[in-house]
């Protein structure tokens, strides 16, 4: 371990540390144990703990205002807010927000700066109201002061509403910074103050949000949450969510602790740089910082002419795949989608050059299966190439590679060209074609065939996806599924070979405006975004600053660790699958790379355990597999509470563990009988694992400890889904409303 990756790993460790011990209020002066115990409680949520290591509480009854910030430091408060008021959490991240803003300006005394503190403070707490659970929206509505409210639902992201709002209200909302509100009236009168507060509104409001409000923004619908769960297509929620049981790292996975500190981190570094130079500046640098850091911390830095284009997803990407193959050349292009049923659900849409969710990424209406404006899809052929037969069982290799040689050589035999998808891992972890036929294709054909590897699961090494890139291979990656960050967040990588012949092609045409903004691409083709809007999109680079943080964190473990860690895990899960009576492991061959590398290597390794799941009878006492339909039903109970619909007779034990929110990767299509399809489950190992077992202190003091806690959660899953196998006429017939 050289001694760059020493100071590394000390610094992982250390903010590991550092995360688990903030979690403690620090409190100065005198505090009845009471209002300790219920500033802990209120500080506890999830989302305050970015905030909590540079700030500190003072109780103080001679206040006149629920709080005071000083400093930016210090949260001055009434005690009497702990009360119980359930406005108080939406008060304390108005604070929190305010003492953030003091620390960023630090010396910034002028009124103008002042004024647009208490503006862009009082912005982000009214629209952390709004983003709250409907339950607790609700239940703070009556008590917080009306310019909150009366913003949350008129003005936000209007910086005319906002200037009226500041106006209006300053008297109300400069005391909160310690300020008297005696210059609102020569506020009002000076042109000048009011234009320089607005050109600073102008700069930094689209950042004048929570974060995991942010973190939902620049995606589809699948980034949209449902406002009485908090999650969103995929039971992910944008902040964190510890107290779940999560290996959903096939599907998409809710921001942890430390993604979420990161992303936080990186809204402040944005809003300092739009501060200093304007938010385009703050976004062009963050952009390509962005690309540098997903080439470095994946070692393709150094294959000389390698680019990268970020996308709010995988499924973007495919789009940007299509226009390169394409452009240059008016042939038909032959797309080859391998396993189109275990890859993303736009896949086939977007490889057809087509829309694939109602709502595109830039916040457009669009309908799905119409072509993308520019693209010349009257010259995509696509073919599907499926990876399992009807029985659900998998397709020899050699069978895979034979379909699709024919394929293949039957599209460049009528004068066209082919876009080969290899298929690194798809929902259950199967792979195709094979590497040996994928490159005597490549060799024989050249520039006719383009070869998109499809690696949006990320379960390779860092030495198979350099690999891939020297082969002249495009390579789709993300860092939402192994690497767990946030869903979406995807990116093209671009060997040289192609990225040369990309330098020649005309500007993305005018549809790719619904997907991707002109900072998506690296600065050697801002000739290619002639047509993109010149908007940021935020949510994108918080997604993607909080899955490189887990990028960085899981390579600091050594490689030996690594594969330790998930053999020991997946030795123990695959016995408990084998003998729970409810559940039936799905077969998925091992995946075939041609490298060099150990066979100690974790990508070696089955990641992904897809299982059948049987639901008992109970008067005959058979079972049956669940249908496609029926394993979504599964997949929510999971992820929910369902210890309420449980009849009286039903022990503790099942009691506990259908409280337990669990959440797994989603049901996949396995087999088709009689017109029904029955679908599998997932559990899957992520990055968090490898590197929670590592480093982090609150799974345990020791390795050992922290792999028996993930383990525990692990099998605490395989329980519940007993437990929902048991009861499942209860849960439809009880727990059907509202689910």
């Amino acid at each position: 371990m050289s001694s760059t990756d020493i100071i590394i790993r000390h610094s992982i460790e250390w903010e590991f540390h550092r995360f688990a011990s903030s979690r403690k209020v620090r409190i100065i002066g005198a505090a009845t144990e009471r209002d300790r115990e219920s500033l802990q409680k209120l500080c506890a949520r999830p989302e305050f703990g970015p905030f909590l290591t540079d700030t500190e509480f003072h109780l103080d009854k001679g206040i006149g205002q629920p709080f005071v910030v000083t400093e930016g430091r210090v949260i001055n408060l009434h005690p009497d807010i702990l009360d119980g008021h359930p406005a108080t959490p939406v008060l304390i991240r108005h604070a929190f927000e305010l003492c953030m803003l003091q620390r960023l300006f630090p010396g910034q005394k002028e009124p103008v700066t002042q004024l647009t503190i208490a503006a862009l403070g009082c912005h982000t707490a009214a629209a952390y109201w709004f983003s709250l659970v409907e339950k607790e929206k609700k239940g703070a509505r009556g008590t917080l002061p009306e310019w909150m409210t009366f913003l949350a639902s008129q003005g936000l992201g209007s910086i005319n509403f906002l200037m009226d709002h500041l106006l209006r209200y300053g008297s109300k909302i400069l005391p909160l910074q310690g300020l008297e509100p005696d210059n609102m009236p020569q506020f009002g009168a000076s042109s000048y103050a009011r234009s320089m507060v607005r050109a600073m509104l102008t700069e930094m409001i689209a950042l004048a949000y929570p974060t995991e409000w942010l973190l939902t923004q620049g995606g589809d619908n699948r980034l949209v949450i449902d406002p009485w769960t908090g999650l969103n297509k995929y039971g992910c929620s944008p902040k964190p969510r510890p107290w779940a049981v999560t290996f959903a790292s096939c599907t998409g996975s809710s921001i942890s602790d430390m993604g979420y500190g990161a992303a936080e981190k990186l809204r402040e570094e944005i809003i300092l740089g739009a501060f200093r130079n304007g938010l385009g500046d703050a976004i062009l640098n963050q952009s390509e910082q962005t690309r540098r850091n997903i080439l470095h911390f994946l070692t393709l830095d150094n294959i000389p002419g390698t680019e990268v284009v970020i996308a709010s997803s995988g499924t973007d990407i495919e789009l940007t795949a299509i226009y390169f193959t394409l452009e240059g050349h008016n042939d038909v292009v032959t797309n080859v989608i391998v396993a189109p049923d275990e890859v993303g659900s736009g896949t086939v849409s977007a490889a057809s050059g087509c829309h694939f969710d109602t709502l595109s990424p830039m916040g457009s209406q669009v309908e799905v299966g119409t072509p993308v404006a520019g693209i010349a899809t009257e010259r995509v052929e696509l073919v599907k190439i499926p990876v399992r037969d009807k029985a659900g069982e998998p397709i020899s290799i050699l069978d895979l590679d034979k379909q699709i040689l024919e394929v293949v050589e039957n599209a460049i035999s009528r004068g066209g060209r082919v876009l080969l998808h290899l298929l690194d891992s798809s929902k259950t972890g199967v792979g195709a074609p094979s590497m040996e036929t994928t490159q005597k294709i490549k060799r024989k054909h050249g520039y006719r065939v383009n070869v998109l590897v499809d690696a949006a699961q990320m379960r390779l090494s860092r030495r198979a996806l350099r690999d891939y890139v020297k082969d002249g291979f495009i390579v789709l990656v993300t860092g939402s599924k192994f690497f767990t960050g946030p869903p979406l967040s995807g990116a093209l990588v671009i060997p040289a070979t192609v990225a040369q012949v990309v330098d020649g092609l005309p500007p993305l045409p005018q549809g790719f405006a619904d997907y991707a903004t002109s900072s998506d691409l690296p600065n050697r083709w801002r000739a290619l975004t002639t047509h993109l809007p010149e908007r940021p999109n935020i949510g994108l680079l918080l997604r993607w600053q909080a899955a490189l943080w887990e990028i960085k964190a899981f390579y600091t473990v050594l490689p030996s660790v690594q594969f330790d860690t998930v053999r020991h895990f997946l030795t123990a899960l695959i016995k408990a699958i084998d003998e729970n009576p409810d559940l039936e492991l799905v077969a998925a061959p091992a995946l075939g790379r041609l490298q060099g590398d150990s066979e100690t290597q974790w990508d070696k390794i089955q990641t992904i355990f897809s299982f059948l799941i049987k639901r008992r009878d109970r008067i005959s006492g058979s079972s049956t597999f669940l249908s496609f339909d029926e394993a979504k039903h599964a997949y929510r109970w999971l992820n929910m509470d369902m210890s309420r619909f449980l009849p009286d007779t039903s022990g503790d034990e099942e009691k506990r563990v259908a409280g337990i929110e669990c959440h797994i990767g989603q049901p996949v299509c396995i087999f088709a009988q009689d017109g029904t399809w029955y679908a599998a489950l997932r559990i899957a190992v992520g990055a968090r694992l490898i590197s929670g077992v590592e480093f982090d202190p609150m799974l345990g003091n020791s390795r050992e400890e922290r792999l028996s806690t993930e383990l525990d959660g692990a099998l605490t899953i395989l329980k519940k889904l007993s437990v929902i196998s048991r009861y499942w006429d209860d849960f439809k017939v009880a727990g059907i409303e509202g689910i």
